[in-house]
């Protein structure tokens, strides 16, 4: 016989752990990175997760990136990257789109008819494209202004929204030129420039605070076991955070 009691009180159980079952996967913002190498240096879509989490965020992200490839490789599927399945299978809430960091340079007409193909491609799947603004060389500062004039006149030709991530490289520099963000071929991001980088994702897709973020971020392998993502001195961090917290994030100009 079925105990009424027992069946009664499991049935309570699931109706009152529905709403907070829902309310998990509601509070879940899903992001797709589609990149390079100055995406996958340093975890940084791993970081933002786990930046998310330090503040009780769910913040879920994933990466469709290979070395040295740009939106057409993308979209042609070089290297056996999968990025427009990626795109429109993934139910995802925004999609991070970065190019290759000369393609602003060397083939413009190529950014352009890409860049559209992957931003109309991201809003039919009912997802918000975000353009990563990259950053200079670390040799030719000069670079920023045109690659954020390209990034920008692709924002306003789509209604797409942007990071300034190269403007805010070039501020922080500016007010500590000490700081390495940039890894010693001068191109690539440090672990710092990661750091900096995630933390302004992490503001720009909350909308929070990164003031209390910590130094040390972490995250688990398959084998549950801790791997460490970010280990920053305290004060470099403090930097860090407070200046994003100060950025505007939409900022194109350099200065």
């Amino acid at each position: 016989m079925i105990d009424i009691k027992k069946f009664y009180i499991a049935i309570l159980i699931i109706l009152f752990s529905q709403p907070q079952l829902l309310k998990s996967q509601d509070d879940q913002k899903r992001v797709l990175f589609i990149g390079n190498s100055y995406t996958y240096f340093w975890n940084l879509p791993q970081l933002v997760s786990a930046m998310a989490e330090s503040q009780g965020e769910n913040i879920y992200t994933e990466q469709s990136t290979s070395g040295g490839v740009n939106w057409k490789q993308h979209w042609e599927g070089d290297k056996e990257l999968k990025t427009q399945e990626l795109i429109k299978n993934g139910d995802w809430d925004i999609v991070v789109l970065q190019n290759h960091s000369l393609s602003t340079f060397k083939n413009q007409d190529e950014f352009f008819e890409y860049g559209k193909k992957l931003i109309s491609l991201v809003k039919s799947s009912a997802a918000q494209p975000l353009l990563y603004v990259t950053w200079s060389r670390e040799a030719n500062p000069l670079m920023q202004e045109g690659i954020n004039e390209a990034y920008f006149k692709l924002a306003e030709e789509t209604g797409s929204d942007v990071l300034a991530v190269g403007s805010a490289w070039s501020e922080a520099k500016k007010l500590k030129p000490e700081l390495e963000l940039y890894h010693p071929d001068g191109s690539h991001p440090s672990p710092y420039g990661s750091y900096l980088t995630a933390a302004l994702f992490y503001k720009k897709l909350s909308g929070k605070s990164v003031l209390d973020v910590p130094e040390r971020l972490t995250s688990f392998d398959s084998q549950n076991q801790k791997i460490y993502l970010a280990i920053l001195m305290e004060y470099d961090a403090q930097f860090i955070l407070q200046f994003v917290e100060n950025f505007n994030l939409k900022r194109q100009d350099s200065e």
